[in-house]
């Protein structure tokens, strides 16, 4: 059904609202692999769509990149919560870089699955639905985080 959406939006030229999330055609000149489109653009359906990776959702379809899942995350310490579109990890280069900033793996609040998150420096870096939160990582490590806060 996704990719209906996608198409019709690359022959009309506009942002449709599929599902609960939005599919932006970045570039319609057609694309094989993710290789072949833009940074931060996904092919899905022979078009460059825009990537929402670390952006917040409702439920796994909403993710357009067929890595991410949509993922509940609960951080008491930052009294954030709230799903986002992001992937299971074993190290940082499990994660990709998103809005000028890098992907970090970190397992937090209890939860012992780690997750990407994208890092920022400001609320604004992030996503809109999600915060920039500042996360101890033991050691004296800390580091910024962008969490969904919806």
């Amino acid at each position: 059904m996704k990719a209906a959406w996608i198409i019709a939006a690359a022959s009309l030229g506009v942002t449709l609202a599929g599902c609960s999330s939005e599919v932006t055609v970045v570039d319609d000149t057609g694309c094989v692999s993710d290789s072949e489109c833009p940074v931060d653009t996904l092919c899905e359906a022979g078009f460059c769509v825009a990537d929402d990776t670390y952006e917040v959702c409702t439920s796994t379809p909403d993710c357009l990149d067929s890595a991410d899942e949509c993922f509940e995350v609960d951080i008491p310490q930052a009294a954030t919560f709230g799903r986002f579109c992001t992937n299971a990890c074993g190290s940082d280069v499990d994660c990709q870089p998103a809005n000028g900033f890098g992907g970090v793996c970190y397992a937090l609040g209890g939860d012992p699955t780690a997750l990407c998150y994208q890092q920022c420096d400001f609320d604004s870096d992030c996503y809109p639905g999600s915060v920039c939160i500042e996360v101890d990582l033991g050691g004296g490590v800390i580091d910024f985080i962008c969490t969904p806060d919806n």
